[in-house]
């Protein structure tokens, strides 16, 4: 059971924005995105240095870095491993918004603002993103029932509150050990292969009854296996959602083990970072209670000054991070 919950679906039938009206215009939209997004994610068995990665405090800062990397073209078929505690599948009433910011130009920032924790994942889906996977560490009875609470549940119904039944869609959720076997379906154009992959980790998930942070390592190094096999793009990003976790020393360890562990991978190119620099006016139930208590959220937002100093040794090495 996760320790603390956040908002994970829809509040009413008539928030739904109903199915995909006009996919072919979606596509259109998603086409002018490829001409002006200039900056194409590399195969992660390239040279080193050169696989995308963000470092953020928040998870929907994922959503336009998603965006900004590689092949956004309808055909492309992305595909989605978000490891995590939550499933961040709830509707977002700003879907299209975020879509016409994105194409308009490359207006990244627009379409970041429309971007919440619970939410940041629809608007992605189903142009350019066709696959999600949530390795979500839920506890399940044989036969792959879910055991009491409903998530695993919501998060298949995801793409009905959608609407995009009449879109082809993938999403399933595995246990971490499922990934060894496990393969995406053939892109959309029916040649085989695989276009952008986009491995989301928010650190919350070592926050959960099943996984710790002494389980990083072995989590990353099965997610690295994988992606290593994929015969495409490949793009990573971790956030911390300190707001999640029971601690700032909690939170500092996640991050700590993190860090050790790219810095031991010259595959990466040095990441891009939110992590201090960026806050949200997240509107989460998780947030609205803390505001509703009289407690500012935590977050690590303009916290850079309190990092530990082994942490900012690792970010050194990492990115040549300022002192």
């Amino acid at each position: 059971m996760v320790r603390d919950k956040r908002e994970l679906t829809a509040k009413t039938p008539e928030a739904v924005l109903g199915k995909y009206k006009g996919c072919l215009i979606t596509a259109l939209c998603w086409a002018v995105l490829v001409c002006v997004n200039a900056a194409p994610a590399i195969a992660q068995e390239s040279q080193a240095g050169s696989i995308p990665l963000l470092i953020s405090d928040h998870h929907a800062d994922h959503g336009v870095f998603f965006l900004r990397h590689g092949d956004m073209s309808p055909m492309n078929n992305a595909a989605m491993i978000l490891v995590d505690a939550h499933s961040d599948t709830a509707l977002n009433e700003n879907r299209d918004r975020v879509l016409a910011a994105a194409a308009a130009a490359g207006d990244f920032d627009t379409a970041d603002t429309l971007l919440h924790n619970h939410n940041w994942i629809q608007p992605l889906a189903p142009f350019p993103l066709g696959s999600l996977v949530w390795v979500s560490g839920l506890a399940f009875f044989p036969g792959g029932i879910e055991l009491p609470g409903g998530s695993l549940r919501s998060f298949l119904h995801s793409p009905v509150q959608w609407g995009s039944g009449d879109v082809p869609f993938f999403v399933q959720s595995l246990h971490l050990n499922g990934l060894k076997d496990f393969t995406f379906p053939a892109d959309r154009a029916g040649s085989g292969g695989q276009g952008l992959l986009f491995i989301s980790i928010d650190l919350d998930f070592f926050y959960i009854d099943t996984y710790t942070q002494a389980d990083i390592p072995s989590v990353f190094d099965a997610l690295f296996e994988y992606a290593s096999r994929w015969n495409g793009e490949v793009i990573w990003a971790v956030c911390l959602s300190r707001a999640w976790l029971p601690s700032d020393s909690y939170a500092w360890e996640l991050l700590r083990q993190s860090l050790l562990w790219f810095s031991g991978k010259p595959e990466f190119a040095p990441p891009e970072l939110t992590l201090f620099t960026k806050y949200r006016d997240d509107q989460s139930m998780m947030f609205r209670e803390f505001h509703k208590r009289g407690i500012e959220p935590p977050v690590f937002f303009g916290r850079e000054h309190e990092m530990p100093d082994d942490i900012r040794e690792l970010f050194n090495v990492l990115l040549e991070y300022p002192d």
